[in-house]
């Protein structure tokens, strides 16, 4: 810590924000905890409400949808209204409605909540939470905020999701699968809540939001400008096809207790398992992105994400061979958090206009994160349609062929990027040999 943040007098630096910077991390992780719990106790959680496939599917494009349109309107409210305000909003809001589920309501309410968690953790959420992160620290201290911001996400979430697993594993040994679920239910809604007056009292010296004339009117020329962009649309196109396997990734869970006899406590294990190979991932691919380049190591995860995909589609199903399935499932992980570090440093290869730099990271995040609305329903309608290991074969099929049209976007990337990225790589070569 003391390398990674240097002590020392200033007030805006870093280490004397180090309070803010950590509860804000802590935020970042536990927001999402109750839209994406579901997965990872999907049996129990169908059962409990009773639902199907389709319309455990239909929830996640529930979501996916309003998050489609919080990156259009996220920022413009981060402009309008103070970070505490929202980010203390959306953790009571989503605390509270969470409560709802313990009992137990119609199909019809959960979509409901799940259609407010849409708004209260992306819209009002995440654009806040970047803003206040880059509010913190000087202006040679950004790089080692959002940093610590990612890796500390990993870090909380497999502290938090270990946690939970083991709640659920006794609760449900005790009184039963349900009462499990409850317990995680009540747990995260608490945790929000109280994180929700956490950040209330962390940032109540916040100053009040710049009142710029125009602030938040979109330049219609500029949109146009960055939807005729040719690199726009293939770090879109790069984008969907690893992001697929960030909202798919879930659907191991089912497949190992239905395919492979798995508990679904070892289910739920396996899942959480993505959060312990999260950091070291995620640090991983961005060294290896400044030493080699940025889309090259993109474009290597995808082969990684293929192969372990390629496993999963050939590992037979049996008890004897689910340590083949973790080997499997972990190659998917790796690659997908690898990618996730590396998706906007593609921006610096292509020499992205800074004068469309805000507008285009709005658009790509909104066309790039569509497989938060898309994968759901077509998993879910995969797997009522064809029941049994033939639904998941096909869904982890359609991840195998973006996986393709993901790496064929990327090579044709460094073809047209090739003196460019030629040029980042000679100037880190000399900053190393100058320090």
């Amino acid at each position: 810590m003391g390398k990674f943040l240097k002590k020392n007098n200033d007030p805006n630096s870093l280490w004397n924000n180090l309070g803010k910077l950590l509860i804000l991390t802590m935020a970042g992780s536990f927001i999402y905890t109750l839209p994406y719990f579901r997965f990872y106790y999907y049996d129990t959680f169908i059962e409990a409400f009773g639902l199907n496939n389709t319309q455990m599917g239909m929830i996640g494009t529930v979501y996916g949808f309003f998050g489609v349109l919080s990156y259009l309107v996220g920022g413009i409210l981060a402009n309008k209204f103070k970070t505490r305000t929202l980010l203390t909003f959306s953790f009571i809001s989503t605390g509270l409605t969470g409560l709802i589920l313990l009992t137990y309501p119609s199909y019809q309410i959960v979509v409901a909540i799940q259609a407010f968690w849409g708004f209260s953790t992306l819209m009002t959420f995440w654009p806040a939470l970047v803003k206040a992160i880059n509010m913190l620290g000087n202006e040679n201290e950004k790089g080692k905020s959002f940093g610590f911001m990612e890796g500390g996400r990993g870090v909380t979430n497999m502290i938090h999701m270990s946690l939970t697993v083991a709640l659920f594993g006794f609760i449900a040994t005790q009184m039963g699968d349900k009462m499990g679920l409850s317990s995680v239910i009540l747990f995260y809604s608490v945790a929000d809540l109280l994180i929700g007056v956490g950040i209330f009292y962390a940032l109540r010296n916040e100053a009040s939001p710049a009142s710029e004339e125009g602030a938040s009117k979109l330049d219609v020329t500029m949109i146009g400008r960055v939807l005729k962009n040719k690199y726009t649309w293939m770090i879109v196109t790069m984008m969907f096809c690893s992001y697929s396997m960030n909202i798919a990734y879930t659907y191991f869970t089912p497949y190992a207790t239905s395919q492979f006899g798995s508990s679904v406590v070892f289910a739920a294990a396996l899942a959480v398992m993505a959060q312990y190979v999260r950091p070291l991932a995620a640090s991983g691919s961005g060294a290896l992105g400044d030493k080699i380049g940025s889309s090259k190591t993109f474009s290597l995860g995808f082969v990684l994400l293929a192969l372990g995909l390629v496993g999963a589609l050939v590992i037979p199903g049996s008890a004897s061979t689910i340590g083949f399935l973790i080997a499997a499932v972990a190659a998917c992980y790796i690659a997908m958090y690898s990618m996730q570090a590396l998706h906007f440093t593609l921006l610096e290869e292509c020499e992205y206009p800074k004068e469309l730099l805000g507008v285009g990271i709005g658009i790509i995040c909104t066309f790039g994160y569509l497989p938060e609305m898309v994968i759901p329903m077509v998993a879910g309608k995969l797997l009522d349609t064809y029941p049994g290991a033939a639904g998941y074969r096909y869904l982890f099929m359609i991840l195998l062929g973006l996986a393709a049209v993901g790496f064929t976007t990327g090579l044709v990337w460094m073809r047209l990027t090739k003196d460019r990225r030629a040029e980042l790589l000679n100037k880190n070569k000399e900053k190393k040999v100058a320090a």
